[in-house]
């Protein structure tokens, strides 16, 4: 949890800056999908097998982010329809989640 520590090594929570930061990784996430998708339909067949394995990484990665993205979002929206329902252990499950799958989004920024 390196994102989620300190230097002294003590844990902090969550901060705005950290959702701003995920929301902006999701947002270029969408614009290499969208850039990706128009490039690939004007490349040609002709790939060698090592451009093809880098672009089947970088699906492959674009994908693992996507879910991690898709999944911090809904748990985060689930949070308030819990509350308001009076599920407050769905909302705190709910909200344990969507924290971790940030903490994942974070920690996958920086390898």
């Amino acid at each position: 949890l390196a994102p989620m520590a300190t230097s002294a090594g003590t844990f902090r929570c969550l901060r705005r800056q950290d959702l701003v930061q995920s929301l902006a990784q999701l947002r270029q996430l969408l614009r290499h999908c969208q850039t990706f998708s128009i490039s690939s339909r004007l490349r040609t067949k002709s790939l060698d097998e090592e451009n093809e394995d880098n672009s089947q990484e970088r699906m492959a990665e674009l994908r693992i982010v996507g879910c991690l993205a898709l999944a911090a979002f809904l748990g985060s929206l689930g949070v308030p329809l819990a509350a308001t329902s009076g599920a407050w252990l769905w909302a705190a499950a709910l909200s344990g989640f969507a924290a971790a799958n940030i903490v994942l989004l974070l920690n996958y920024q920086r390898l």
